[in-house]
């Protein structure tokens, strides 16, 4: 190893300040807890990614599913034949300049 890992060579309180807690609390076991626990939190990063973009993506495909079927009505449909004055009386009444005060 390094020189610094070598309490002859480093001094003894620079070498109990490194390894000694490192050794009292399982450091490993610490290390690989939250290596599992970054994983996990990286796996529900990409989680909460896949199901936000498939979430946009089935919105976008039923907006164009709903345009498409407005698109499919409104080409079948066609304005009246008749004109509206024939329809109704009140357009004649609207357009007669005469009758108003």
């Amino acid at each position: 190893g390094a020189r610094w890992e070598d309490p002859v060579h480093s001094g003894v309180k620079s070498w109990a300040e490194y390894h000694g807690p490192k050794e009292r609390i399982d450091a490993d076991f610490m290390e690989a807890v939250d290596a599992y626990e970054q994983r996990l939190d990286e796996w529900e990063q990409k989680k909460r990614f896949v199901n936000h973009r498939r979430e946009e993506q089935l919105s976008r495909l039923r907006a164009r599913k709903q345009e498409r079927n407005e698109f499919e009505r409104a080409a079948t449909w066609a304005p009246h034949r008749r004109p509206r004055k024939e329809r109704a009386s009140h357009h004649d009444e609207l357009l007669d300049l005469d009758t108003l005060p």
